[in-house]
């Protein structure tokens, strides 16, 4: 298959910011940062807070922290006519050529990804705090717009981050 081959080629190191929507409970702490547990039905169980964490990695012995993954993936840029032509995929999928900058391509469901993820190609990634547990996305280079699925890949339609 082309993509496949393509693949192999001309692939870009990239980076996404791996969103997941597991809302992690956040649990009760006493006045050191341990758990807090209750006994119910004779076995303890952290005591929940009642909020959540959504979207982080998260263990008992470390705090939530954003996780950034690296691969290989081809991008085009707009303009690029390697991935289309003449305009099929604004015509068969309503997107105006004005909607993004850039395709990622990829085979079928080889990515976790999903629209409003942010995609690194040249930036470095920046982290909001000094622990780098909470990922900077204004410092990605793209945030995927729309996934165009085709035979045996998919396209990621992705917009420029404006810095």
């Amino acid at each position: 298959m082309r993509v496949e081959r393509l693949a192999l080629k001309d692939a870009q190191k990239l980076k996404y910011l791996l969103q997941t929507n597991e809302k992690t409970p956040v649990n009760e702490t006493d006045h050191s940062g341990e758990v807090e547990y209750i006994e119910v039905d004779g076995e303890l169980v952290p005591l929940e807070t009642g909020e959540y964490e959504i979207g982080h990695d998260q263990t008992e012995s470390e705090p939530p922290k954003d996780i950034v993954v690296e691969f290989l993936g081809n991008l085009a840029f707009s303009g690029d006519t390697y991935f289309f032509s003449g305009g099929t995929v604004s015509k068969e999928y309503g997107v105006d050529d004005s909607d993004y900058d850039a395709v990622l391509c990829m085979p079928r469901n080889s990515l976790p990804i999903e629209e409003t993820s942010y995609i690194w190609y040249q930036s470095e990634v920046l982290y909001e705090d000094e622990e780098q547990t909470r990922v900077d996305t204004s410092s990605a280079d793209y945030r995927v717009v729309k996934i165009v699925p085709s035979m045996g890949f998919d396209r990621y339609l992705l917009r420029k981050v404006i810095h």
